[in-house]
Formats: C-alpha cells, structure tokens, sequence
C-alpha cells in the first residue's frame, strides 16, 4: 500500500467539521435582514417622499414665522402735528 493510502484512509474516517451556533444564527439574522431590504425602485420613492414631508414642514415652519412676525409688528402711535 503507498503511503497516500493510510493518510486518506485517516482523513476519510474524521468527522466533518460543522458550523458553529454563532456562524449559524449569523447567516439566518443575515437571511432575515435580506427580507426586508426593498429593492431600488421602492427606495427611491421612500428617499422622495421624506423630501416632501420635509417640505412639507418647512411651509408649514415658514407660514407660522410670517403670521407671528405679522402679530407683532408695532402698532404706530398718534401724533398730533399742529
């Protein structure tokens, strides 16, 4: 028998290395997280639409400041010229 024999015959016999529990519950949280990722189209209208709200809110910021700023705006006095 060459001696490749014996040392294939050894490795052959050996137990197959498994994954262990960390790798395992990595790989199915990775698996997971993949679900809920949306493709590219549903993003980008997600990305617009947080644009809009934003707008949305800076006219919403904008007409409050121009109402507060028209309420406080000093009544002139009277004055008498004669």
């Amino acid at each position: 028998m060459s001696e490749a024999g014996p040392a294939a015959a050894a490795n052959a016999s050996a137990p197959e290395r498994t994954e262990c529990s960390c790798c395992r519950i990595q790989k199915a949280a990775e698996e997971i997280i993949a679900l809920f990722v949306p493709p590219q189209p549903v993003n980008k209208h997600f990305h617009e639409a947080r644009i809009e709200i934003l707008r949305g809110i800076r006219e919403m910021i904008d007409y409050r400041i121009e109402a507060l700023s028209r309420a406080n705006k000093a009544q002139g006095s009277r004055i008498v010229v004669e």
